[in-house]
């Protein structure tokens, strides 16, 4: 570009201008006979090409005229410095058309597989909740992710059946038995035994497994009350509880079973 803007104005010096024919320095150069003179007929001083006249200080070709200064091809217009093509032009779009593949931040095109960015069909690349990962250029719950299934709360009905819990009359002593998924072979887990209550929270425990079992086979649990004087009774048998990729990125999932009303879940990524 320097050596073709400088071949422009050694022709421009030589020729006055006078053969300029597309109005873009950069073309009209390459366009002037070498031979060209700046007096004499053609491109005399005041005939064709010559001062004040076609090509001259301001008629067409001339300082402010027709590829002057300031007109077509000069300093702001088409082809200058802030104009289109010019040095603060051609900002890059970003469009499904750019960018079928990939997704849009700021204007620019992205891959959109990365977790910071994800997407795709020029869409705008979307930051992905720290539950998920981006997997072929969409948010999801990363399958091989552990998770933690831990109850933190239940509520249980007050009576069996319309008689006490406990053989003295007392609340329940709940103790709950978990299967992470619920189609493992045995218990993967107890919760600790929470005595005469009917409100019982557990603020540890639990059992752990892939996000892929829990979102096929879910987890199970059942409950039983405790007996002071030995044997127990069912409050819930087993359950299967199906979990959701919503259910995972939520961080909680209520459920009930049998005696149990209700059981607020922790669902908390490893």
């Amino acid at each position: 570009m320097r050596s073709q803007s400088f071949l422009f104005l050694a022709l421009v010096t030589a020729c006055g201008g006078g053969q300029f024919t597309t109005h873009d320095p950069y073309a009209d150069a390459g366009s002037i006979p070498v031979d060209a003179g700046s007096a004499g007929g053609g491109g005399g001083g005041t005939a064709s090409g010559g001062g004040t006249a076609t090509g001259g200080g301001t008629a067409t070709g001339g300082g402010t005229a027709t590829g002057g200064g300031t007109a077509t091809g000069g300093g702001t217009a088409t082809g200058g410095g802030t104009a289109t093509g010019g040095g603060g032009g051609g900002t890059p779009t970003c469009s499904a058309t750019t960018c079928a593949s990939g997704c849009c931040a700021s204007g620019v095109c992205q891959p959109g597989t990365l977790d910071t960015q994800c997407g795709t069909g020029g869409a705008t690349c979307t930051a992905c909740p720290s539950s998920d990962v981006c997997t072929s250029h969409a948010c999801g719950i990363d399958p091989a992710s552990t998770w933690l299934v831990r109850p933190v709360s239940a509520v249980i009905s007050p009576d069996n059946q319309g008689f006490p819990w406990d053989d003295f009359g007392s609340d329940p002593d709940a103790e709950l038995g978990l299967w992470c998924p619920a189609t493992a072979g045995s218990l993967s887990a107890i919760m600790t035994k929470v005595s005469d209550s009917l409100t019982p929270t557990w603020s540890s425990g639990g059992c752990t497994t892939t996000a892929a079992q829990l979102l096929a086979d879910g987890f199970a649990f059942d409950a039983i009350d405790i007996d002071p004087l030995g044997g127990y009774e069912v409050i819930a048998s087993k359950t299967t509880v199906p979990v959701t990729q919503s259910n995972l990125r939520a961080g909680t999932m209520n459920c009930s079973a049998s005696s149990i009303t209700s059981m607020t879940v922790q669902l908390t990524k490893q």
